[in-house]
């Protein structure tokens, strides 16, 4: 997730791909459309498992984030009720959240997921800021970890943007509902 700032807007034609560093058409790396349909894509991220959970661990370095992470589970359990749940010793964990420096996650990134290590990454550069934009980027991998990709609606928690949004758009919802039947 990208910092929002002028030189970045929504309008930018090409983007830089977040887990790829490489600069991307937008159509290749937004899937939603201007007119908030449901496009969800096939979810290259989806962490969810066989029984139809995203299972979460805290890191000891990212407990700085707990009330954020936890409202950002809110966000996403309002919707689906119990599909995201804390990791436990009688459940297996799908995904971990981990600080990570924005000098090993790159200075203008202030989230990233990884399917290929089952983490999702909050860049320190966020310890003590305002607690609506640090709620969106959790919010917001969270999503790509439940198999959404990054939207250009500003509107949407999805918008590949740090933002202060804090309620799924109907986009938002529609990619989840796509990319959880997918699953089950």
């Amino acid at each position: 997730m990208i910092p929002y700032n002028e030189t970045n807007n929504k309008n930018a034609h090409i983007v830089i791909d977040p887990l790829s560093s490489i600069p991307k058409a937008v159509d290749e790396w937004i899937i939603e459309s201007p007119d908030d349909k449901d496009t969800f894509s096939g979810g290259d991220n989806i962490m969810i498992d066989g029984g139809g959970h995203l299972d979460y661990e805290v890191s000891v370095s990212a407990e700085v984030f707990s009330s954020e992470i936890k409202n950002a589970v809110a966000i996403w359990n309002q919707y689906k009720s119990g599909v995201i749940r804390k990791d436990t010793t009688k459940i297996v964990q799908d995904v971990k959240i981990v600080t990570k420096s924005s000098a090993d996650l790159g200075q203008n990134i202030n989230g990233r997921t990884s399917a290929v290590f089952n983490k999702i990454y909050i860049s320190t550069k966020l310890i003590g800021g305002d607690t609506k934009k640090i709620t969106n980027v959790i919010t917001h991998e969270l999503g790509h970890a439940l198999g959404l990709r990054d939207s250009y609606l500003l509107s949407s928690i999805m918008y590949g943007y740090t933002s202060t949004t804090l309620s799924l758009s109907r986009a938002d919802k529609a990619s989840y509902d796509k990319a959880y039947r997918s699953i089950k």
